[in-house]
């Protein structure tokens, strides 16, 4: 019966390990979605913003082309997104790769002392 607790420890620690790595999973992919839904609402701000643009002209007998200005700054803006997109995706990949470290080093502890016998346990 003695033999049997360290293959049940060992079976704990596999458990707890796809857990935690399943978890890291779907933060991850929480995180990714998150990200994406916050471009479609900002690339839909500036579809708004540019047919608001153009009806405005319209209305006020302008031309409907929409100026240089507006390209100008809807280039800076896209940057401006583009960069912070890369930088959250960035932390949220290291994020990721610390918490699957942290698993697998918990996992090793818990595998190693699973297997390990037990010390002065007759004591």
């Amino acid at each position: 019966m003695s033999q049997d607790f360290p293959s049940l420890k060992l079976t704990q620690a596999n458990a707890d390990l796809q857990l935690e790595l399943g978890r890291l999973v779907l933060q991850s992919t929480q995180e990714q979605l998150e990200l994406l839904q916050r471009r479609v609402e900002h690339n839909l701000s500036q579809a708004r913003a540019g047919m608001d643009s153009l009806q405005h002209s319209a209305s006020a007998g302008l031309p409907t082309g929409l100026s240089a200005d507006f390209w100008a700054e809807l280039a800076q803006r896209q940057w401006a997104q583009r960069q912070e997109e890369v930088e959250q995706i960035a932390q949220s990949q290291a994020n990721f790769a610390a918490g699957v470290q942290q698993a697998m080093v918990c996992w090793w502890q818990a595998a190693t002392h699973s297997l390990t016998p037990a010390t002065g346990a007759a004591q």
